[in-house]
Order: C-alpha cells, then structure tokens, then sequence
C-alpha cells in the first residue's frame, strides 16, 4: 500500500482564511477526521456550539481557558 504525505504550511492556510468572511477554515476532510485552523483575536469568544466529534485544540499564540 502506498503512502500519501500531506502537508499544509500555517501562512498559506492563515492567508486563506483571511481572504474569507469565517474564522474557521477547513483544509483536510477524510472519512475519518476533519482538521481545520480556528483564529480568535485576543480577548474573542468562542461561539462554536459543542460538537459531536472529539476535537483537539493547540494555541499557537497566546493563552486560553
């Protein structure tokens, strides 16, 4: 079975945000997981409703609770 390597640099994704209207933008969907890169600006409130997947969050900048 062959491999397939993916890999996303975090200024094209970022760039890609920015140019829509969401802070969410989805860059991988696989059956089985979905990754996508969420920008809050300082101080922001999550207004995401709880979802039924698991999710895993990582603050690349900052701090949050």
């Amino acid at each position: 079975m062959e491999e397939t390597q993916v890999h996303f640099h975090l200024a094209d994704l970022e760039a890609q945000r920015r140019a829509g209207s969401d802070p969410w933008l989805e860059f991988l969907r696989v059956p089985s997981l979905r990754a996508g890169l969420y920008v809050l600006p300082a101080g922001g409130v999550d207004l995401q409703t709880p979802h039924a997947e698991d999710e895993i969050y990582v603050i690349l900048s900052g701090r949050g609770r």
